[in-house]
């Protein structure tokens, strides 16, 4: 492993601290640069001069250049705080990440700390750092930045540090004590005692190692449960939501229950059910119950040995964890909120398609599949009882997503974790679940995102449908709804479209092969534009299509900046899409050129907050990104970007506006 390389991070900029507590630390900054002119780091952000510093009140003052006749800014004690225990800890400091969430600007405590003699800055990653040294490099009250070649060292070093796992090194250290404590008892006594200090050494790292650790046994690496020290990568199973796994870099959109929510959710009806696995295998038998394969590529993810050794358990008789489903008054088909994997099991162990592998306690039944069972066995999995709970939902009604997303993402705990847009699939079953799976495998599609977007928990259909709502709806549309409301209310609106998508299984859409043969003029007019603007993509960005910093290796893609590109581009007539090529170095250079600058000057915030706090393109890419002010900001900013660097001047409006106007212009 890479662990001896990787802690020699701290040791390249310096082997011990300053030796100096916060305290001292704020009385350097009160002595050395109260009434100074500090500049700040950022182009955009203004000069400041710290007025006071009033320790007992936990607050300092500053003005902002320019600004002497208004009223000194009051600015928290505790954001210095905050700023230099992550710089002693780790060397260095992003305050942007530092003071996430708090509400406040970063620039003012920003520009005080790289004042200081012994801090400098640099850029990482699309964002601003300060950099602790251990001496003096320079006069308070001045900036420096790092430079090259140091900092492309640095740089990488970083990326070494943050990538350090302290369960690898963990790992590691366990193994090192099975190997010390076999050489203590191989040795005589003399050499014995040689050794026991650096034992008793050692065994005090791996507890301290071992109380970072926040994981059950379960979860630890295999070299601490004695085993090879391989580890797989993250399963569907237990990440379906991880960058690693789905390609994409979203940022988590929180779902916030008002108090209309809460009570529904409060009076949902949920009731306990005892069924035989017979029942199970008719109902999956006769699509009475939901497994939605038609929308999801790889519904059986488990492996031959994980599915045999659940038949195993059955067979003795071992109770199986709770099984959810999603149950309509109108008696649509089950919907399995948690239980897919167990259930497909067993419907295809039933239907003679797996054979027992790798059983270690009913070892003799290895390589027999269900009907080379005795009749007592087949007799003992039919009639053998699940505990399910029934969670009732009526989608015409007044159950909202956010109220049905909540629930089963609640109860969905066992098994293998559902995704967002998984359960909208499951709620909102009709053409728009066929055309998102369409969309996804398009060889438009999978040209722009390199084809890096991971199918099997539609991650792919999910980031299709974010562009789409927008295409649809337009930005505009989104006011103050919820994410899952907004894209929810998109498949709505597309399910009262008929399509007829032509070679819709997994061997023609893993090969981009599928086509859409008949079909509402809606669905065949919206799939080109689609196409269109995944092509225009690909052509103008090439590789890095959709990625935020390219200049790193940082792979995901960006929904942020694939639901913005794709809606625009999708629109563009064929003269401006001449222009667009012949222009597209330009866009490429003043697109980056935003995000990596944090810009504000290409759209206005409709948040007085964000604007006064300084707040960019960057941000509406990466932070609060399902907020009606973000999405706002980053579509008209995209807007002004792509009509300053190419001249096409247009404005998103949605496919369903301009669908009515051609009626109209028809009748």
């Amino acid at each position: 492993m890479q662990a001896k390389n990787r802690l020699t991070f701290g040791i390249f900029f310096t082997a011990q601290l300053p030796p100096m507590t916060f305290d001292e630390l704020l009385n350097l900054i009160e002595t050395q640069l109260l009434g100074k002119r500090l500049s700040p780091i950022s182009l955009q952000s203004k000069a400041i001069i710290l007025i006071r510093v009033e320790t007992d009140q936990g607050r300092y003052f500053i003005s902002e250049e320019d600004d002497h006749q208004k009223q000194p800014k009051t600015r928290s004690i505790s954001e210095l705080k905050i700023i230099w225990n992550m710089l002693k800890k780790d060397r260095f400091c992003s305050v942007v990440q530092a003071l996430y969430g708090s509400s406040s600007s970063r620039s003012h405590p920003e520009t005080i700390f790289a004042n200081l003699p012994f801090i400098q800055h640099f850029k990482y990653k699309n964002k601003q750092h300060l950099l602790l040294r251990q001496n003096n490099s320079r006069e308070a009250g001045t900036i420096a930045a790092v430079k090259e070649p140091e900092l492309s060292e640095i740089k990488a070093r970083i990326d070494n540090f943050l990538s350090l796992s302290v369960s690898e090194i963990h790992a590691d250290v366990v193994l090192l004590l099975k190997d010390a404590n076999k050489q203590l008892n191989g040795h005589n006594s003399q050499h014995s005692t040689n050794i026991k200090p650096l034992y008793r050494k050692l065994e005090l790292l791996e507890k301290k190692l071992a109380a970072t650790q926040i994981v059950n046994d379960l979860d630890l690496p295999n070299a601490v449960m004695g085993a090879n020290t391989t580890r797989p990568l993250p399963s569907t199973e237990s990440f379906p939501d991880s960058e690693e796994f789905t390609g994409r870099d979203d940022n988590p959109i929180e779902r916030k229950l008002n108090k209309d929510i809460v009570a529904q959710v409060r009076n949902t009806k949920m009731y306990p059910l005892t069924l035989v696995l017979t029942l199970i295998f008719d109902r999956v038998e006769h699509a009475e119950i939901e497994l939605q394969p038609d929308f999801q590529r790889k519904d059986r993810i488990w492996s031959q040995e994980k599915k045999s050794k659940l038949i195993e358990s059955i067979l003795m008789g071992l109770p199986l964890p709770l099984f959810y489903f999603g149950v309509d008054p109108l008696d649509n088909p089950w919907i399995v909120v948690d239980g897919r994997q167990r259930i497909t099991t067993i419907y295809d162990f039933m239907k003679g398609r797996i054979v027992l592998k790798g059983l270690e306690v009913l070892h003799e039944l290895n390589g027999c599949n269900f009907e080379q069972l005795s009749k007592i066995q087949i007799r003992r999995i039919k009639e053998y009882q699940i505990t399910a709970y029934m969670i009732e939902h009526n989608t015409s009604e007044n159950n909202t997503p956010d109220v049905l997303i909540e629930l089963f993402q609640r109860v969905n705990t066992y098994g293998t974790k559902l995704s967002s847009q998984e359960i909208r699939s499951a709620l909102n079953q009709g053409s728009s679940v066929s055309f998102l799976r369409y969309l996804a495998s398009s060889e438009a599609f999978l040209r722009s995102t390199q084809s890096r977007v991971n199918p099997a928990r539609q991650g792919d259909m999910e980031l299709c449908l974010n562009a789409l709502a927008f295409m649809l709806l337009g930005y505009q549309h989104f006011t103050n709804q919820s994410w899952d409301g907004f894209l929810t209310e998109a498949m709505r609106v597309m399910n009262n479209w008929n399509s007829v998508i032509d070679k819709l299984d997994s061997e023609y859409l893993d090969k981009g092969k599928a086509q859409i043969t008949s079909t509402d003029s809606h669905y065949y007019t919206l799939s080109k534009q689609f196409e269109q603007g995944a092509q225009l993509a690909a052509e103008v960005f090439e590789d890095n299509a959709f990625r935020k910093d390219i200049s790193g290796n940082k792979k995901a893609i960006s929904s942020t900046l694939f639901q913005i590109i794709i809606s625009y581009f999708s629109q563009l007539t064929s003269s401006q899409v001449k222009i667009l090529r012949n222009n597209k170095d330009a866009l490429v250079e003043t697109l980056y050129g935003a995000i990596e600058d944090d810009t504000q000057s290409h759209a206005e915030w409709l948040s007085e907050t964000y604007k006064m706090e300084n707040r960019g393109f960057y941000y509406a890419l990466s932070t609060s990104t399902g907020k009606k002010v973000t999405v706002h900001y980053r579509f008209e900013a995209f807007a002004n970007i792509l009509s300053k660097s190419t001249g096409i001047d247009i404005q998103q409006t949605s496919f369903l506006s301009r669908e009515d106007s051609n009626d109209n212009l028809n009748d």
